[in-house]
Formats: C-alpha cells, sequence, structure tokens
C-alpha cells in the first residue's frame, strides 16, 4: 500500500514537473516572441523616420534650390514668371520643415531650429529684396543681392544645418536601435537565467520524490514478481506458473524416460463454510489446506491454486510407482482433520481426481481434462476420495452429451411436464394445494422419474430452463384448480444462483395469468448452504411479490435452526424419513414433536411428507400437524385428473366436518 501510493505520489510530482516546464517554456517562447515583435516594430518605426527625415530633409535642400535658382532667374530674365515660381515653392519649403522638425527628437529639432531657422528667414528675406529691386526695374540690384557673400553664406548655412541634421538623426535613430537591442539582449538573459533556475527547482524537487520511492520501487518489484506466479491468499503458484513448471516437469519426464500425474483437487463441504461462518474463516481454511497439502508434498511435486476450492498437483515419479495414489490418500486424510478458526471448528473434505502421463495422455492440457474427468467421477461416487482415469469416464462423458441433448429437447417440445400431489388438511380432510413434480413423457420409454433426469439437469446447468417450463405448464393448469387452492413449485439449489431467478417468475405469472398469492416456492437447506445471501435475497423478492416461502426436508440439516431464525418462511415440510420411521422408531417421533411445537412457537404451519397409512395421519393430526401429503390421499397425476380427485376427497370433506 505504501509503495504503491508513493509510486503515484512520485507520478504526480513528475506530471507537475512536466506541466510547469511545458508552462515556463510557453512563457518563455511567448516572451521572446513578444520582444521580438517589440524590437521589430521599433525597429520599424525608427527606419521609418530615418527615411523619412531624408526624404524631407532632401525635399528641403531640393526646394532650397528651386527657391535660389527661381530668384536668381528673376533676377537675370526680369520675368515675373520666376518670381511666381518662387512663391509657389515657398509654402513646400516650410511644410518640410515643420515635417521634418515633427520628426526629429526634441534636442535634435531644436538644434535644426537654431541653426537653419535664421539663415532661413535671411535668404528669404534678400530674396524678396531682390524680387522688389526686380519690381523697381533695378536687375542688376537684384542679382548683386542674390550674389552677395552674405546671400552666399546663408545658403551654406542652410545646407550645412541641414546636413547636420540628417547627420544628428542617424546617430539618434541608430542609438534607439541599439538600446533596444541591449534590452533585448537583457531579456533574454534574464529569461534564460528564469529558466535554468527553474529548471533546477523543479529537477530537485522530481529527483527528491524519484528518489524517496526508488526503494520502494524495489520492494514493489519483488513483490509483483511474486503476485505474477504466485495466488496472493495461498501463496501456491498460480495457473500460470504452474502451466511454466509443467511443461518443465514434462521435458524431464520425456528425458529420464519416468512418469508424471496430474492430480485435481475439489474441497468438500467447503460452500458452507463462507456462508455460515463469513468469508475470513473461509480464507483462513483456504490457507491451512494450502500449508497442509505443501507438507504432504515431496520432491518434484508442485501444488496451484486453480481457482475457488480448486487445486491442481503434479507429481514426476517412476514406472510402477504407487506415489500418485499415496499422496492423494495423504493429502484427503490430513484435510479431512478439523480447522480451527476463532474458537470455530470447520470440517471439510477433498475429492482427488488423477490422470497419468503418459498411460493417459501426451501432452499437458490432455492430461488436465483427464484429470478433471477423474475429479468429477470421485465427486459422483461419494466425495472426500480419490479416483484413477478410466476409458469408461469418455463413454459416460459421450453418454451424458447425448442425454443432456435429449433433455434439451424434451425441454423445448414440453416433454417435461408437470404431475400434481395433493396436500391435505388434516383437521378437515379438504385439498388446499398441489405439489409440482416434474415427469418426463418420453415418446419410447414412457415415464421417467424425476430422480434419473432432475441431477442431469443440474450438472449440466439447464436445471433453471427445466423449471420455469415446467411451473409455466403448472401455472396455465392450475388456473382452473378450485381458487382457494395454491401451488408449490420445488425450486434447485443451483436456481437460487440465478440473479433473474424473480424476474423470470414474475414473468412466468405474468404471462398466464397466475395469482402469486396462489404460488408457493419450496426451498430446500441444500440451496441455503450453497449461497445464504443470494436465497436471502430471492425469499425476500418473492415475498414482496406475494408468493409464500416453504422450507422442504426440515429436520434433515445441522443448521435447520439458523435458516429458520435468519429468514422468513410461510411453511415447514418435515422430511419423509422421519414420517416412514414414525411408528418404529420412539426418535422419529420426538423430532416430529419437537418440530410442530417449534412451528407452532413460530406461527409456522406443519407440512408432513410421506403419509401412508391412516395411522400415520391421525398420530400426526393428534400431535398438531397441520397438513400433510402422500399415496394415502393420491400419487402425483395430471391435471385432468385433477377434478375426479377432488370428487373422490370431498367425503372425506363433509365426514372430518360433520364429525
Amino acid at each position: 500500500m505504501r509503495s504503491g501510493s508513493l509510486v503515484e505520489e512520485s507520478y504526480t510530482i513528475a506530471r507537475q514537473c512536466i506541466f510547469l516546464t511545458l508552462l515556463g517554456a510557453s512563457i518563455i517562447i511567448a516572451c521572446l516572441l513578444l520582444e521580438r515583435t517589440i524590437f521589430q516594430t521599433e525597429n520599424e518605426k525608427a527606419t521609418k523616420q530615418l527615411v523619412s527625415s531624408h526624404i524631407y530633409t532632401n525635399k528641403i535642400l531640393l526646394t532650397d534650390e528651386t527657391l535660389t535658382l527661381s530668384a536668381t532667374m528673376a533676377a537675370i530674365t526680369g520675368k515675373d514668371q520666376w518670381i511666381q515660381h518662387y512663391n509657389k515653392n515657398l509654402p513646400i519649403i516650410d511644410q518640410a520643415i515643420k515635417q521634418t522638425l515633427d520628426l526629429a527628437p526634441t534636442d535634435i529639432a531644436k538644434d535644426f531650429d537654431n541653426e537653419t531657422r535664421l539663415s532661413n528667414d535671411k535668404l528669404v528675406e534678400l530674396e524678396e529684396t531682390a524680387f522688389d529691386s526686380l519690381k523697381a526695374g533695378n536687375t542688376t540690384k537684384a542679382l548683386s543681392i542674390l550674389q552677395s557673400p552674405t546671400y552666399i553664406s546663408h545658403k551654406k548655412i542652410l545646407k550645412k544645418g541641414t546636413s547636420k541634421f540628417i547627420d544628428d538623426m542617424v546617430r539618434a535613430k541608430q542609438s534607439n536601435l541599439s538600446h533596444i537591442q541591449k534590452r533585448a539582449k537583457l531579456l533574454q538573459m534574464f529569461l534564460l537565467f528564469g529558466a535554468v533556475l527553474s529548471g533546477y527547482l523543479l529537477f530537485r524537487r522530481l529527483n527528491t520524490s524519484l528518489n524517496k520511492t526508488e526503494t520502494a520501487y524495489l520492494e514493489a518489484e519483488s513483490e509483483i514478481r511474486f503476485l505474477a506466479n504466485n495466488d496472493p491468499l495461498t501463496g501456491l503458484a498460480n495457473r500460470a506458473s504452474f502451466q511454466d513448471a509443467l511443461k518443465t516437469a514434462f521435458s524431464r519426464a520425456e528425458l529420464n524416460n519416468s512418469e508424471l500425474a496430474i492430480l485435481m483437487l475439489d474441497l468438500d463441504c467447503f460452500k458452507p463454510v463462507n456462508d455460515l461462518h463469513g468469508h475470513p474463516c473461509g480464507d483462513f481454511v483456504l490457507k491451512k489446506v494450502a500449508q497442509r497439502i505443501n507438507k504432504v508434498l515431496k520432491n518434484h511435486m508442485m501444488c496451484a491454486r486453480y481457482g475457488g476450492d480448486e487445486f491442481i498437483i503434479y507429481i514426476e515419479f517412476n514406472k510402477n510407482d504407487n506415489t500418485p495414489n499415496i499422496i492423494s490418500r495423504e493429502i484427503i486424510e490430513t484435510l479431512s482433520k478439523e480447522i480451527i478458526f476463532d474458537d470455530i471448528s470447520v470440517k471439510i473434505g477433498a475429492s482427488i481426481g488423477i490422470a497419468e502421463y503418459p498411460k493417459h495422455a501426451s501432452n499437458s492440457l490432455e492430461l488436465i481434462r483427464k484429470a478433471d474427468l477423474a475429479l468429477y467421477s470421485a465427486k459422483e461416487n461419494g466425495r472426500n476420495r480419490y479416483q484413477l482415469y478410466q476409458q469408461e469416464m469418455e463413454i459416460n462423458l459421450d453418454k451424458r452429451t447425448l442425454q443432456e441433448e435429449e433433455l434439451r429437447k424434451a425441454i423445448s417440445n414440453n416433454h417435461i411436464v408437470p404431475f400434481f400431489q395433493p396436500i391435505i388438511c388434516l383437521d378437515t380432510g379438504r385439498i388446499k394445494g398441489f405439489e409440482i413434480l416434474s415427469r418426463w413423457l418420453h415418446p419410447q420409454q414412457g415415464i421417467i422419474s424425476p430422480i434419473q433426469f432432475i441431477p442431469l439437469a443440474e450438472t449440466t446447468g439447464i436445471i433453471g430452463e427445466l423449471t420455469l417450463s415446467v411451473l409455466q405448464q403448472a401455472c396455465e393448469q392450475a388456473l382452473s384448480f378450485p381458487d382457494d387452492s395454491f401451488i408449490a413449485l420445488n425450486i434447485a439449489p443451483r436456481d437460487i444462483q440465478d440473479e433473474w431467478l424473480v424476474e423470470k417468475i414474475l414473468n412466468v405469472l405474468q404471462k398466464t395469468g397466475f395469482p402469486a398469492h396462489r404460488l408457493e416456492v419450496e426451498l430446500t437447506e441444500n440451496a441455503l448452504i450453497n449461497d445464504l445471501s443470494a436465497a436471502r435475497r430471492v425469499i425476500s423478492s418473492l415475498k414482496n411479490l406475494g408468493v409464500k416461502i416453504a422450507l422442504d426436508d426440515f429436520g434433515t440439516g445441522y443448521s435447520s435452526l439458523y435458516y429458520l431464525s435468519e429468514l422468513s418462511f410461510d411453511k415447514l415440510k418435515i422430511d419423509r424419513s422421519f414420517i416412514s420411521s414414525l411408528h418404529d422408531r420412539e426418535e422419529s417421533k420426538k423430532i416430529i414433536h419437537a418440530i410442530i411445537n417449534l412451528g407452532q412457537s413460530f406461527d409456522i404451519p406443519i407440512v408432513a411428507e410421506g403419509i401412508e397409512q391412516e395411522n400415520d395421519a391421525q398420530v400426526l393430526g393428534e400431535m398438531g400437524c397441520h397438513m400433510g401429503q402422500g399415496f394415502l390421499y393420491s400419487k402425483p397425476i395430471q391435471a385432468e385428473e385433477i377434478p375426479q380427485l377432488i370428487e373422490k376427497l370431498a367425503p372425506m370433506d363433509s365426514q372430518a366436518i360433520s364429525a
């Protein structure tokens, strides 16, 4: 847990560092782009100003030359058009000077104005004086003014000032550009320093985190390697590592000309451990089982947890050696001993199937399959034993496959039909209801007892389909029965584990229109033992629909009282084994009496099964039993025989009432 949290913290810090690095890089790039944009903008602006300055100053010089030329030509020729030409260019030079001054820095503009303004004004004054002389007809004087040293001197001053202004403007703009470049370099250095400092701090933080988790990673690596090859609960090898080891064992067996056995082991009576004592107890039992198996195993043997309460073992042994049988016997013996968990004594067992290489199979997959077949045979033949694979098991498997296909067809074709056995009120003799009993109407074999096909339906997983098919037929037929009668359906233990069982029963009731309050569901203790939580859910949901719940074969299990206190039942049914020995064994009579008293204390009606003699019914009635069923009243019959049965039992009803 600690290494996991450190890993998570390390990844979080790494992600933060990456985010901050990317953010910092983005900021730096953005600043550089901004700086470049500002620098470029200012550079372009300064360049434009410089170019404009050149244009305007050249314009000043050119216009000034034009003015001088116009004045000179006017003095030489005496023509008025040159004076007009002069006056036309005079506003141009004033505008050029103004534009130039607007572009220039204040100090340069001021110097330029100081240096050129006086000369410019003096030149204009001299040129206007020359024009006045021209107008008076004195061209000689006008020309002498324009050629005078004063005029020439001011022309030089204007030209020199303008040239100096251009040079000052260039230097100012270059200085401005240099200043911009220095600022850009300073910003770049600052950003670079910030990036280095940030990178160093981020590296320090990430490095500290990685150093902190390095030890945890090394520890986790070892744990992960263990978990990859072992079952986390028992510590045994898991399937993957067992398969790898088995391949190596097969190679050794081929090389050494030795033999190899696979033992498939399944725990007996493990399910009630979880249901009665909780999963912590179940986990403890599995750990103890693993420990006990490992104590029995020797060199060249390996055990793995195959899933749930199933284990797999391989044993390398020499030819003509009885090691697999010996090991199997020892395992069954050690697992049969009680296990103590928090003052709770737990008793389990084990069934083992054995298959050997090369006698039974040439590869690991086939060997495991045949060991599994042998395990199935061991469980079928009484459990808590081991069974060596035999060829007949394949034949039995093929036979079961054919029987399963035939049974599926029988269910889909409604050849499995409901028979009904009446449940009688022992006080009045009236029929209270009917228990639904399945029969297979086989085209060739006739009526087949459920003893022959129910176990097959359970082991193949089609018992649910069979139950619902028979229930639907029974509900359709029972609609013609007396309105105050009920029908009782026995639910197989496997059906309880179907999460949709209640919905399926409700669907049948809705489809047939049979009232829920006239349906009674019978559960055996085996159904409760297999999955108590599922049974509790099913019972609660069915009772909410109005369906009645009965506990069947009461008294045959070791935990009947526990279930009676934990769950809500509407009826208890005394197992027929107690009724059949009612007059022969005093113990049976005492048990029946105790069950009846228990039912009365819980206010639960009692039904006795297997009543075959009149004195059985009489004694049970005297003991306070409410209802009974058995061959005394009727064998199981089909729906069309029910009216005759009701008519047959009617006199009993009348006699009982008159008595």
